[in-house]
């Protein structure tokens, strides 16, 4: 291969026209185009992988029951709060996963497409 695997993500990346560019890839390379989506889905594999390694699980927080007529309201709607937080970062984590995969599964339909 002449080029190097970052390098071959980039030109991907940057391509107006995706599966044309996979051809075009393998044979500026002269390797087979499987060698190509490897290479691509490799990247959204990892960067799947990172994605959920960034999200911090932290253990749940107590209320904390404060001595006047709205403390306990007042603690447990900070608790509520400060946990749907933590679950809204979850889910964007989990949103990034399901763009990477989904993009994975167009890369290999686009493959299937090129090789009938």
């Amino acid at each position: 291969m002449e080029m190097s695997n970052e390098e071959i993500i980039r030109r991907y990346k940057q391509a107006k026209h995706k599966p044309s560019q996979i051809q075009i890839l393998a044979d500026l390379n002269a390797c087979p185009k499987s060698k190509i989506l490897e290479i691509i889905s490799g990247e959204i594999f990892d960067n799947h992988a990172a994605a959920r390694t960034t999200v911090p699980q932290e253990p749940h927080k107590k209320v904390e029951v404060v001595n006047s007529p709205y403390g306990e309201i007042d603690a447990l709607e900070s608790f509520v709060t400060d946990r749907m937080d933590e679950l809204e970062n979850q889910i964007k984590a989990m949103e990034n996963e399901y763009k990477n995969l989904s993009a994975a599964l167009l890369v290999i339909g686009q493959y299937k497409e090129m090789a009938t």
